[in-house]
């Protein structure tokens, strides 16, 4: 939970073990703290008053699904999170005076779709430069072309569109 001014009041043990912070360490902070290194999914900054929690205080609206990636210094390493941020509001209040945040730690997820991410760039590498007519094609289920090398397309004349809708 985080107060109206985005200040840490409380925390469980999950949240403490993902951010691998003691509660004492994070009583009182807020996301705008510079001790927090947080990154896009692009790898740029994520500034703190753009975190769902300092989102869903300013705008009164939740923040589902925000991919964090959070400095953890222990592991000297990211961890990512999916990030949702629900404004809580006293009776009759239109303005939060408090927000609750939770967390999905998908840190492996994210290392597999990087691992898959570059051995797809690998392979793309190898088709694209293999000299001779070596057809090379990925078809999703209703066989409508995912990919074609580009020597195929120089050769038939054809882009992957085209071959697609059978010209």
């Amino acid at each position: 939970y985080q107060d109206a001014g985005g200040v840490i009041m409380k925390a469980n043990p999950a949240a403490q073990r993902l951010l691998g912070l003691t509660m004492n360490q994070m009583i009182g902070r807020n996301s705008v703290d510079p001790e927090w290194h947080c990154i896009k999914e692009d790898g740029s900054d994520f500034p703190g008053i753009e975190h769902p929690a300092m989102v869903a205080l300013k705008t009164a609206q939740p923040v589902k699904d925000c991919l964090m990636g959070v400095f953890i210094q222990s592991k000297q390493d990211y961890t990512w999170l999916l990030v949702n941020a629900e404004p809580e509001f006293k009776n009759y209040e239109s303005k939060p005076y408090r927000v609750f945040t939770t967390f999905t730690d998908i840190t492996e997820k994210k290392k597999f779709e990087i691992q898959l991410i570059d051995k797809n760039r690998q392979l793309n590498l190898i088709i694209q430069n293999i000299p001779g007519v070596v057809f090379s094609c990925i078809k999703d289920e209703d066989c409508h072309m995912l990919f074609i090398s580009d020597y195929i397309s120089e050769i038939t004349g054809y882009k992957p569109n085209e071959i697609n809708r059978g010209k």
